[in-house]
This record gives C-alpha cells, structure tokens and sequence, in this order.
C-alpha cells in the first residue's frame, strides 16, 4: 500500500505471560483504508485496566476511515490470577472489533452473565470450544448464566468457539436472547446448563438468533432442555446436534405462545434426538423442519470427559494424542454427523480427507472437524464418480490452484487443474462409498 505506516508500542508485561506483550499495535495506514489489529493482555490488576482504554481510543484516531480492526485479548488470566474481566474487554471495544479468548477454564464475575450490550463485536476463543470454557458456576442460592443478549443485538453480534456449562437460573442456564436481540451462534458447545423454568441451553424471548453448528448436549429444564422460543422469537438452527437435554415439556425443542404473538424454530440439516415428532410446540406456534434433518446416534468421542469430536474410521482430532500434543486418532465407526451438513456451506476449514460437504455440530468446518471417507475423483462429494464430477474439473481446468476450494479438482496433486486430472475421474467411475 502507499505511503504506508507501522507503529509498535509496548507496556509492562505480565510477570505469568512475559512472552506477551500487555500492549502491542501495528498498523497500517493508507488514504483509502486504515486497518489496525491489536493485542492487548488485560491483566488482574487495576491500573493495567487503563490499557484497553488506551486501545479503544487508538482506534477512534482513524475513525474518520474505513476501519477493519482485531483485538486479540486474554479475558483475565488464569484462574488464580483472579480471571475478571470480560465484560470489560466487551466495553472497551467498537461495533465491528473482534475479541480473541486465549485457551483456558474461565470463571466467577466478569466471565459469566456476559453481555454484548447491544455491541456488533465478534467474541471467539481462539483454539475452538474444546480448549476455551465458560464456566458460569450457578447453583440454585446463586444464579449465573453463560452469556446475555438483552440490548436488540443483530447477527453481526457474534459468539463463536467456546464451550458454555455450569449456568442455573430462572429461565436461560446457557445463553439467553431476548429484546429483539438475534445475534449469531457458532461452533459452541452448550452443555450441563439447567433453567428451574425455560430453556436449559439456549432461550429466545423475541429476536431471530442464528445458531450454526452448536453442540447442545445434556442440559435441563422445565420446558425447551435444548432450546425454548417464546413471544415472537423466531430463530433458525442449523448443523446443530441437540442430544440428551431433559425438560418436562420439549426435551430438545419447546415453542410456546403468547398472547402478543406466536414464535417458530426453524431446524434444517441438524441432529435432534427424538426429531421432529418429540418437539413440544404450542397452539399457534411453529416448528419449521426444513430438509436434511436426522435423528441418530451422533457418536461423540468421549462425552463423559467433554470431548465432543465426532467418531471417524478416517480420523478425529484428540487432544491427548502424541503426549497431550494433539493428533489424529481412529474409531471404528464414524458418525452419521460428518458431511451431512448444509450442501454448498463452506467446509474449507476441515482437514483431508472429507467429501466437501461441513460437518454438523460444534467443529464443523474447523480445523478439528472429523476427517470423512473420500473416494478419489468424487469432487462433488455425493459417493459416486460419475459424469458430473468429470464436468466439475472441466469446468475450473486451468484455474490456479488456490483459488477458493478448487485443490479438490488437483486430483493429481501436482499443483495444476488439467486433463491428467480428468483422466483420474475417468478411471475411477462408478466407486461408490463404502
């Protein structure tokens, strides 16, 4: 870019984190558009707080620009360095920032009852939902939730990659929604969250929330264990696996009325327990089932320690692999949940082999996405070569290889789109899945 500029500045660092700087910016600045990232250590103590003040207001020297801004923060410390301060990292930042949580267990005040307040900022973890936990630690005498969307929060509000338990309250164990509020929810777990009244996991009292590729499993309430929809809430669900939540009324789904207007659920491409047939809707309520939906087994790895990865014959991602450094494991089944999500979503995110199509629930289209048979020339991912797959490699012959998904039709692995490629499809027509 022209006339470019970068800045660094550095502040104390954490005596447990020397190898991260509390304060660092680089930016780069041009006359068309700004853009600044930021890693900012909010650390326990009190006069360290100034620093996200700081960060907040660095930004708003550019504001007059278009702003393309990442706040990378670790939300508190570690839980004996007194881990306090989410709901300060949220105030410090603007519509459009993004906030990064680094791995850890995250408990007491501050990270729970974690409110947007009505802010269009991005909070994800920054390893997955497997190594980033909320733990609200609400007991009947003292009542926590995960997180709150009260404020009329829209989709560009966005909660991504974390995993939610331990909420009790009233209404709303895990994440409750209401005020207009319809924000998106993304590759969480939501899991051992109890409501004494409405909705275990999830509860939506007004708003349209978007919630993709959840986990949420084994939470309990009066009505709606999975998730409750109430007074014209109409949130959509998709690539979510809702299992072996308990309620009274709906153990996976309730939709109940209102005298100021009905509610409805629409559910495609997920794994619910029980499906359609053991929702708990309402007179007057809807539950929209739209295509693609399974009632089946997901075949968790290890749900009795957490671990909600998929079983896979082709390899699942264990974190205590290789000494506790993680690799790739085998089962000797694989989940009817891989590959069975939304067609045409993108999946670019989920390692090899996979037949292109996202996998359902919580890492779905992540780099720990359970890896899925792949039969070599079947580049449209429907278990069979045939002719359409030859018309797709004809049709991106040429391309450069990186463009989007296209390393699919690099059925050769030499770097070019080709007619060597076309040859591989011809020779392996008609294999079909297992």
């Amino acid at each position: 870019m022209g006339n470019e500029k970068t800045c660094e500045a550095g502040v104390h660092g954490s005596p447990s984190l020397e190898h991260v700087p509390d304060f660092f910016c680089f930016c780069y600045v041009d006359s068309h558009v700004s853009v600044v990232v930021l890693r900012v250590h909010i650390g326990p103590l009190i006069e360290e707080e100034r620093h996200h003040i700081l960060v907040a207001h660095s930004r708003r020297h550019v504001e007059r620009r278009r702003v393309l801004s990442a706040f990378r923060v670790h939300i508190g410390t570690l839980i004996e360095e007194q881990s306090h301060h989410s709901l300060a990292a949220i105030n410090a930042t603007s519509n459009g920032d993004t906030i990064i949580v680094r791995d850890g267990l995250y408990t007491g005040d501050g990270n729970r009852d974690i409110d947007f307040y009505g802010k269009a900022v991005h909070l994800m973890s920054e390893n997955g939902p497997g190594n980033c936990v909320i733990d609200a630690e609400g007991t009947a005498a003292d009542k926590h939730r995960g997180f709150r969307f009260w404020s009329g929060e829209g989709q560009d509000s966005i909660l991504e990659g974390f995993t939610i338990r331990g909420g009790y309250h009233d209404n709303a164990g895990g994440i409750y929604c209401k005020y207009g509020s319809s924000p998106t929810i993304v590759n969480n777990i939501i899991t051992a969250n109890r409501a004494r009244d409405k909705g275990g996991g999830i509860r939506c009292k007004t708003g349209s929330a978007t919630i993709i590729n959840n986990a949420i499993i084994s939470n309990t309430a009066g009505d709606g264990g999975g998730i409750r929809c109430w007074l014209n809430s109409s949130p959509t669900v998709s690539n979510c696996i809702l299992w072996g939540n308990t309620a009274s009324n709906g153990e996976q789904i309730a939709i109940n009325t209102h005298a100021e207007g009905p509610s409805s659920l629409a559910v495609r491409y997920s794994d619910v327990q029980g499906g359609q047939a053991v929702a708990y809707v309402e007179e007057g309520c809807a539950l929209i089932w739209g295509a693609g939906n399974i009632d089946a087994d997901p075949l968790f790895a290890d749900p009795d320690n957490g671990d909600y990865h998929l079983k896979s014959k082709y390899g699942l991602w264990e974190a205590a692999a290789n000494g506790g450094a993680g690799g790739w494991v085998s089962d000797e089944v694989t989940s009817p949940c891989t590959d069975a999500g939304v067609p045409g979503w993108d999946a670019s995110n989920e390692p090899q082999p996979n037949a292109g199509t996202i996998n359902i629930g919580a890492y779905g289209n992540t780099p720990e996405a359970s890896k899925s048979e792949w039969i070599t020339g079947d580049v449209t991912g429907d278990c069979v070569v045939n002719v359409l797959d030859m018309i797709n490699v004809r049709n991106h012959l040429y391309e450069p290889v990186g463009s989007g998904d296209n390393w699919r039709y690099d059925l050769t692995g030499d770097g070019m789109i080709n007619v060597l490629d076309m040859l591989v499809v011809r020779n392996n027509a008609r294999n079909r899945c297992e």
